[in-house]
């Protein structure tokens, strides 16, 4: 039977960001004696260090918000100019943009732009652009440009649409997927 505890979290205590995992075994069979433990340093997989869940933020500016950017957000979030958290998850009104530097999961609606790092299901409504650094499932309308990194799984209509594997749809002036799957209705199309 296999087990795994954390033995200290850097950002649950308010020491610097790190983890180290305490892993034990009865199956192993190396040179570890029965009962020993084993230490081993472990990355964060995020971009931030996760702190704390509130349920609505208000941000003026990145570092000018609260709660401070680390949180995930679970009902609103309110940017006034633009906002940075590290997840939000539900609605996002941004004045002229927000960030969700981990996952943004439900609406984002901005002036000028949103930046997610990816997302499980979204709708992303931005003036000039969206952005997603890795994989998308939803929806991204932009007045100029939609782009998502990894896997678009959805629908994209802009100007200019971008998708690493395009799973959906893509409905632009220019439409441009690394790896299609889907449908391109545009003027430009290229899809492999």
């Amino acid at each position: 039977m296999k087990w795994l505890a954390l033995v200290a979290m850097g950002g649950f205590f308010g020491l610097p960001a790190f983890a180290s995992v305490v892993v034990g075994t009865n199956e192993y069979k190396g040179e570890i004696a029965p009962g020993e433990t084993v230490f081993r340093d472990i990355a964060a997989p995020e971009p931030a260090p996760y702190v704390a869940t509130a349920p609505f933020a208000v941000a003026f500016v990145p570092k000018v918000e609260v709660p401070s950017e680390t949180w995930d957000v679970v009902i609103i979030r309110l940017n006034l100019f633009v906002g940075s958290h590290r997840a939000v998850y539900a609605l996002d009104i941004g004045g002229l943009g927000s960030f969700a530097d981990y996952k943004m999961d439900g609406i984002g609606v901005a002036g000028l732009f949103n930046y997610a790092g990816e997302s499980d299901g979204a709708i992303q409504v931005a003036g000039l652009f969206n952005y997603t650094g890795f994989n998308f499932c939803g929806c991204q309308i932009a007045g100029f440009y939609n782009r998502t990194e990894g896997r678009h799984s959805g629908l994209q209509i802009s100007g200019g649409n971008y998708a690493g594997h395009l799973v959906g749809l893509q409905i632009g002036v220019v439409n441009y997927a690394e790896r299609l799957d889907g449908v391109q209705i545009g003027f430009i199309n290229y899809g492999s």
